[in-house]
């Protein structure tokens, strides 16, 4: 009987192993196997490919930790190093892409190849949720990695449905931040440096108006805005073009709503007290700063519901409660109650640090997704909200955003 199990097991096997090459499961497997046999003498082929196959299944972090021990290894096989450095640089990618593809800004795990003699051109496309690079091979993974990943955004793996909406030379200058801003997250420091110092200059050069829109968005990225405001809003941004515009009506909007997000950022440098608004035609959005210590010691949460309510019914679509100081304990309530009294359809939380006065400051910004109508409603259904303290409007704001506004009309022209 046991003899009977043990040759059914290994005709099953055999089977097995021959239905998966007739498919050429083991195609890549097999290549790989036969450049490590002459290195490795004495080594079985059945622990050479089921080392392999175990090497395909492996997480990302795993295949990184192991390439980067590969790469150490002296006089190791030509095709073992090339393997080693394309997982090195597909489990960094992918791993540092990860926060941005749970928000919706990327949707494609990234796959690399090299480039074979003869090969006249890199080629990238999109399959199935993935996204094929080839690249040209070398063994420094830092350079290649940040060139790497600017390559994946520019073809279209950042905001793939709202690239069409964005003037050319902002959406450049969006691919160079965000690339930038998941380098420094990462604290990939040679490559960041790499960045900075060469692709930076390099993509920059011959283009005052990319230059322009990186210094724009360097500036609202500083108090982490950019991947936590600007971001979101142009991802939500095909679902709302909701009648025929121009390339033209699309361009100046999202330029607005760029030089709005720099005029928040500049007046918050100055203390500014207010809660500010956009409303276009599609990105209708506001900001409300939590943190003036007497407001929220004598008022509570009051005036920020009022205020998150106000907006509403002014056309905002998603508000923004920015809190800093002791606002930072405060964001969460509002949103809480926000939501309780029906205002908000959802909310999410972001912690974070920023520079903001020469000092790094801890952040808290709640993303309030509004119910329509639910404003006007409310503000309706409860008249005494009247009498609840508001948020004044602050002057000093309007003056930033209508210098702002005028800086970049004049650079344009």
């Amino acid at each position: 009987m046991n003899t009977a199990v043990a040759l059914l097991l290994l005709l099953s096997g055999a089977l097995g192993l021959l239905a998966a090459f007739a498919f050429g499961i083991f195609d890549e497997i097999s290549e790989g196997a036969r450049a490590i046999w002459g290195w490795l003498s004495g080594v079985s082929a059945v622990v050479v490919i089921g080392g392999l196959g175990l090497w395909q299944l492996a997480p990302d972090f795993v295949k990184q930790a192991i390439a980067q021990i590969i790469r150490l290894v002296p006089n190791a096989p030509n095709y073992l190093k090339r393997r080693a450095i394309k997982n090195e640089i597909e489990g960094a990618l992918n791993r540092a892409f990860k926060q941005f593809s749970r928000e919706g800004f990327i949707n494609h795990e990234i796959v690399i190849s090299w480039l074979k003699p003869g090969d006249d051109a890199r080629d990238s496309f999109f399959k199935s949720g993935k996204a094929y690079l080839k690249l040209d091979y070398s063994n420094n993974v830092e350079t290649t990695l940040a060139e790497a990943a600017l390559r994946f955004c520019r073809q279209g793996g950042l905001l793939g449905e709202t690239r069409q909406y964005i003037p050319r030379q902002l959406m450049r200058a969006v691919d160079l931040q965000f690339v930038d801003e998941t380098l420094q997250r990462q604290r990939a420091g040679q490559s960041r440096a790499y960045f900075l110092h060469e692709v930076m200059p390099r993509e920059t050069e011959g283009s005052q108006e990319t230059a322009r829109f990186v210094e724009q968005l360097q500036i609202v990225s500083q108090h982490g805005l950019f991947s936590r405001v600007f971001l979101p809003e142009l991802r939500d941004y095909p679902a709302l073009v909701n009648a025929p515009r121009t390339h033209k009506g699309h361009a100046e909007e999202i330029e607005s709503f760029l030089n709005f997000l720099e005029a928040t950022v500049r007046s918050r440098g100055t203390g500014t007290q207010t809660a500010l608004i956009h409303i276009g035609a599609c990105v209708r959005t506001a900001i409300v700063l939590v943190g003036i210590p007497v407001k929220l010691e004598l008022e509570g949460t009051r005036p920020y519901v009022r205020r998150a309510a106000i907006n509403e019914q002014q056309g905002a679509q998603t508000v923004y409660l920015l809190g800093y100081n002791r606002g930072v304990n405060y964001v969460e309530r509002i949103a809480k109650e926000a939501a309780f009294r029906k205002i908000v359809d959802r909310y999410e939380f972001d912690l974070y640090d920023a520079m903001v006065k020469d000092a790094v400051s801890r952040y808290k910004l709640a993303r309030l997704t509004m119910l329509p109508g639910a404003g006007s409603r409310f503000i309706a259904d409860h008249p005494s909200t009247d009498e609840w303290p508001d948020i004044e409007d602050d002057v000093e704001w309007q003056a930033i955003l209508a210098e702002v506004a005028a800086d970049k009309s004049d650079s344009h022209n």
